[in-house]
């Protein structure tokens, strides 16, 4: 063998190749950073295929054994391959099916093989039985704690993932495979989940994991939650005070309690808030405010600082619920806010939700908001927030409204609030209704605008009418006449990013488009069949880069701006190749063809 293949560091690269094999081809990949030495290396997930590429490659020879067999058991997907190291003699025969149970006391020759592959499982998955009926028995994970040598059982296991509606059994049994090197906890909840087990393990979390950063505790089932589980946690709030590295929290829907609130509020540099509901439960909500005051009214101490480094909250719970999270925001550095709200209890509660939000987040950079109206709330979903609510946020970089109806918005009310937001990259605006029952008021004069103000965009999705395609040149006309006769507005983008100076006779080629845009989604707009061409012109005017999406109706449009974008790259490598001839031919005639060209 080559002694190039004799340096760990290019070994790793090789086998980070391998297990994805996306990466052989892009300098780079969208995994998890791994630092060797002096060089970094990607890796993520393997699957079937990668698993076994990398298994032939660690029976291979001895040079790429140890390397290989990092790269396998880094992570796993259940705790069911450890079992698979102790000697057949100590499980039960049915170990690869049900119930996994030690059928002797464990030795020390037992834990050999153990101890040579432990070291290298640095993560444990969700185990996932839908398509295995693979348990283990309490007893078993008592069994490993009591009959270990000494130390840590999994010495560099950083992240934890357990789910014990599943089945993949008792959550505090599965805590000896914890310790101090933990650093992210994923458990998954169930209403079968045992209170006692859920106390103790909130209650040794602490001791087990000082160094926790990452802490998800998530509910996901059909049924309703027993009211034991929120009264554990409930009297266990105190216990999220004690890990003073945590930075991101993931809460199920059921704690907003404002005692509960204020306790995980207290956590010191805690920086994502997660409060989340399984989507099987939308719409069984009952919703109860009277613990919370009405808006404008101050909640809690004056004094009282809570979620002060907070920067990315996602909620997804009742209005009354956000409100008594976002009320208690102390953080003025929140760039990133994502909101389901489930349920409304007045009309105006969305407008209050933003209203509040725009004033607590004045450095919001990503907004996304969804309302997903529940049975017996059906007479709330035409309302709606005015876009230039957002107008405080200036660093807004990608905004995205999903609701049930068509929204009333007015060209003249988004062209407003768009030349507030000059970073904005994504602008989704409710581009697929679920029950349409006015047409929107939005035009195709709303896109002139965002292209005209939002130099930065990237992604366009709004529901239009475009029943009228306005002239180019009458838009162009119509913005010199209001530009000559007024200034922009103080904090945006200056006049010379777009078409200034020029005279009202503009024509259509001196328009200045939107190289960065490069989607545009009409969502279900309906269109009119005889103007296809005349619309194909029109966005490809403004957008000469963008693909478009929408109905099937829109795939006729769709069609020929790709025709228009091969074409067009076509001529430029024409022209390309005529530029480079020219610059040839003048390199040869030398200083005189320069002379004569001046």
């Amino acid at each position: 063998m080559h002694t190039i293949f004799q340096t760990d560091e290019i070994l790793r690269l090789i086998v980070s190749h391998l297990a994805n094999s996306s990466s052989r081809f892009a300098t780079q990949w969208t995994g998890t950073p791994t630092r060797y030495g002096s060089t970094t290396f990607y890796s993520g997930s393997l699957g079937p295929m990668e698993r076994k590429s990398i298994a032939k490659l660690a029976r291979t020879c001895r040079t790429w054994e140890e390397i290989a067999l990092d790269a396998l058991w880094k992570e796993i997907p259940t705790v069911e391959p450890l079992f698979g190291l102790f000697p057949p003699s100590c499980l039960s025969s049915a170990h690869r099916h049900e119930n996994v149970q030690f059928t002797r006391p464990l030795v020390p020759s037992d834990w050999t093989r153990f101890h040579y592959y432990s070291p290298r499982v640095q993560r444990i998955t969700l185990l996932d039985t839908r398509y295995s009926r693979w348990t283990v028995d309490f007893k078993t994970f008592l069994s490993l704690s009591h009959f270990h040598p000494g130390g840590s059982i999994l010495p560099n296991l950083q992240h934890w993932a357990w789910d014990t509606h599943r089945g993949a059994g008792d959550i505090v049994g599965g805590m000896c495979f914890l310790s101090s090197s933990v650093t992210s906890i994923e458990v998954t909840l169930g209403h079968t989940t045992s209170a006692d087990t859920l106390f103790g393990f909130v209650y040794n979390l602490p001791m087990r994991c000082p160094h926790l950063q990452t802490l998800a505790l998530c509910y996901n089932d059909r049924d309703w939650p027993d009211w034991s589980l929120e009264a554990t946690m409930t009297a266990l709030q105190s216990i999220f005070g004690l890990l003073p590295k945590l930075k991101r929290l993931s809460l199920p829907f059921f704690m907003d309690t404002p005692p509960f609130i204020s306790h995980v509020g207290c956590i010191p540099g805690l920086l994502e808030l997660t409060i989340g509901c399984p989507e099987k439960l939308v719409g069984a909500f009952v919703d109860d405010d009277s613990d919370e005051a009405l808006v404008g009214i101050p909640t809690g101490p004056d004094n009282e600082v809570l979620f002060e480094d907070l920067a990315s909250v996602t909620l997804q719970s009742t209005m009354s619920s956000c409100f008594r999270f976002l009320r208690r925001f102390s953080s003025r550095n929140i760039t990133s806010m994502h909101l389901t709200v489930l349920h409304l209890r007045s009309s105006s509660q969305l407008t209050e939700c933003v209203t509040l939000i725009a004033l607590r987040c004045p450095r919001l950079k990503n907004f996304n908001i969804q309302y997903t109206p529940a049975q017996h709330d059906v007479s709330f979903d035409t309302s709606y927030f005015s876009l230039t609510t957002l107008k405080p946020c200036s660093e807004l970089e990608e905004l995205s409204i999903g609701h049930p109806r068509v929204a009333p918005w007015t060209d003249d009310e988004v062209l407003e609030a768009v030349r507030c937001w000059p970073r904005l990259r994504a602008l989704r605006l409710n581009p697929r209704p679920s029950r349409m029952i006015k047409e929107p008021k939005l035009t195709l004069r709303t896109l002139w605008n965002i292209v005209k103000w939002c130099r930065h965009l990237e992604t366009v999705r709004f529901f239009v009418d475009t029943s009228i395609i306005p002239p180019l040149n009458e838009l162009a006309r119509d913005d010199f006449q209001q530009l000559t006769t007024t200034d922009p507005p103080s904090g945006t983008i200056s006049q010379g990013s777009y078409t200034t100076g020029v005279p009202p006779s503009l024509g259509a080629a001196a328009i200045k488009g939107s190289n960065m845009i490069s989607l545009v989604d009409f969502g279900i707009s309906q269109r009119n069949e005889s103007s296809t061409q005349e619309l194909a012109t029109f966005i490809a005017t403004l957008c000469p880069l963008a693909q478009v999406q929408g109905g099937e109706q829109w795939r006729e449009v769709a069609t020929i701006l790709r025709v228009n974008q091969a074409t067009r790259l076509e001529d430029q490598k024409k022209i390309d190749i005529l530029r480079a001839e020219v610059e040839r031919l003048m390199s040869l005639l030398g200083p005189r063809a320069s002379i004569a060209t001046i």
